[in-house]
């Protein structure tokens, strides 16, 4: 059985969420670079890529309010525009992992989920699969690559252990960003991967100096949550 790592390069280092439409094209190449060295090093993985929208996304959504449903016709434009910045965003990044001679492919989330009241509704798994080339697979660890290492506290100091049983003691670290986040920021982040270890698997937030330590010695400078 192969393992499967999932890597969320942020949008929150992979452009400047301060700046509408700012890539950062430096951070993505490093991400890049650091996959590519994974996968020569570690052959018996198969790596799954997401990579947030950040300026590229959130401000529009935010802008056309979109988060709540679309009901005009100036928010169905508004979809449209979003998804055309999402999608230019993504192929920088699949750009990117070519150039560093990573067989990659897009596969566009609206085109395959179905969603209803903020929830997946539907999510068929056999293009990602098929992708993949591979049936047997186990999921071994998620990995949020980000701007910080890990989840700080209110000094800015790296909490290095998140669990169901601590969350509820540091829920004050959490606070509004000063840039438009339509999805929740670190909190939703935080919760989403506690759920996620009912099945048994950790997630690590981290930046983007800790991806290849994490992967291959799982050695790393962040925060696990299990």
């Amino acid at each position: 059985m192969k393992k499967m790592i999932f890597i969320k390069f942020g949008g929150s280092i992979i452009t400047d969420k301060n700046q509408e439409e700012k890539v950062n094209l430096d951070s993505i190449d490093n991400l890049s670079k650091q996959v590519s060295e994974i996968l020569n090093k570690e052959k018996d993985i198969k790596i799954m890529i997401g990579n947030g929208a950040g300026s590229f996304g959130h401000m529009q959504v935010e802008r056309y309010k979109l988060n709540n449903g679309v009901k005009t016709s100036v928010q169905k434009l508004g979809v449209t525009k979003v998804q055309e910045l999402v999608a230019r965003l993504n192929q920088m990044v699949v750009k990117s992992l070519t150039k560093h001679n990573l067989p990659a492919v897009s596969i566009k989330p609206s085109s395959i989920i179905t969603t209803s009241d903020k929830k997946i509704h539907n999510l068929p798994m056999d293009p990602l699969i098929n992708y993949l080339n591979e049936k047997d697979i186990k999921i071994d660890k998620i990995i949020f690559c980000g701007s910080t290492k890990g989840v700080l506290d209110l000094n800015g100091n790296t909490i290095s252990e998140i669990t169901k049983k601590s969350f509820p003691n540091i829920k004050n670290v959490f606070f509004e960003n000063r840039y438009a986040d339509v999805t929740g920021s670190m909190k939703k982040k935080v919760e989403t991967a506690l759920r996620i270890t009912e099945f048994g698997i950790k997630s690590y937030i981290i930046d983007i100096a800790s991806l290849s330590s994490c992967v291959l010695d799982n050695k790393f400078f962040g925060t696990v949550i299990k």
